[in-house]
């Protein structure tokens, strides 16, 4: 009687994992099927999935990251935008395949890093053709432009449309410390007549990808030409961004602002990220990354994005 019974138990336990192993079969293939459905592009399946094309090897596409991080420590310093001492980050070339570390900006003229010396001013300077946005990272000064001027200081965001005249000044003994981008402008494009300033403390937080906390400062609304978008994003201790890819037209730039050393996943390698550092993402759809906090402090970026992509 015994032994009739365990094998009665024994026969309804195989039966109900059987069950539910179809059960979790069917409801996998469901999802894949409506995913499928969804965006009908089979590398947009989640990353997890084991059949996702996203997390396999593409040799014939895969890249060296290497040329897509960079520092500006490593560049020559130059004398620009009225008295700036500036260092490259990003230069124009190819944003597959660069011919240099670097050298893999499309859309934008320039990414640098500047510094403007104790208590230096720079020379009244216009860009007919050219708007640039200004984030301080360290230090106090004063901008002047259009008859307007204004206080910055860490976290500020000047915006100078083509056709003003601006200066800086730095009001203390300690560097004046900035990134320093530039825009392009199309024929035909009427630029704002007045600069525009803010702080990303003065900016609502909003949250993507997980663990990403962003303060936005510039986009289009602000006067800008491209389709591009300036932020500042943080990680909290001990968080970390969803990985995922971007496609040709998307210009992705994060330049580590703030905090200890941090972890990044890019593509198949995991580098060390030092303040004053930063990466392009390369556009080939292939390069999964994504910032970890591994540390028990907050620490942020500064991110920008130029999106020519086509999202679905």
């Amino acid at each position: 009687m015994k032994k009739t019974i365990v094998f009665l138990f024994l026969l309804t336990m195989f039966s109900s994992v059987t069950v539910s192993a179809q059960s979790d079969q069917n409801y996998y293939e469901s999802v894949k099927k409506s995913t499928f459905a969804r965006y009908n592009d089979e590398r947009l399946m989640p990353s997890y999935s084991e059949d996702s094309p996203y997390i396999r090897d593409h040799p014939d596409v895969d890249i060296n990251v290497s040329k897509f991080f960079n520092t500006w420590k490593n560049s020559e310093v130059r004398t620009g935008h009225g008295g700036f001492a500036e260092q490259a980050l990003f230069t124009p070339g190819d944003p597959i395949n660069p011919p240099q570390k670097g050298a893999c900006l499309k859309y934008i003229k320039a990414y640098n890093h500047g510094y403007l010396y104790s208590y230096e001013k720079t020379e009244p300077t216009r860009h007919d053709n050219e708007q640039v946005i200004f984030y301080v990272m360290k230090g106090f000064g004063k901008v002047a432009a259009g008859g307007k001027t204004a206080d910055i200081k860490e976290g500020t965001g000047i915006f100078i449309p083509a056709g003003l005249e601006y200066s800086f000044a730095n009001t203390t003994g300690v560097f004046l410390e900035v990134i320093i981008l530039v825009e392009g402008i199309p024929s035909g494009f009427t630029p704002r007549k007045d600069m525009v300033v803010k702080s990303y403390y003065d900016s609502t937080p909003g949250y993507c990808c997980w663990g990403y906390i962003t303060y936005g400062l510039f986009s289009r609304e602000d006067g800008l030409a491209e389709p591009l978008s300036m932020a500042v994003v943080t990680i909290d201790n001990f968080g970390w961004g969803a990985p995922h890819y971007h496609v040709e037209g998307c210009e992705e730039i994060w330049c580590k602002i703030k905090g200890e050393e941090n972890i990044l996943i890019f593509g198949k390698s995991l580098l060390r990220q030092n303040i004053g550092e930063a990466w392009l993402t390369p556009q080939n759809g292939y390069v999964p990354h994504a910032v970890i906090n591994n540390t028990e402090s907050p620490m942020s970026w500064l991110y920008f994005a130029n999106r020519h992509d086509k999202v679905k």
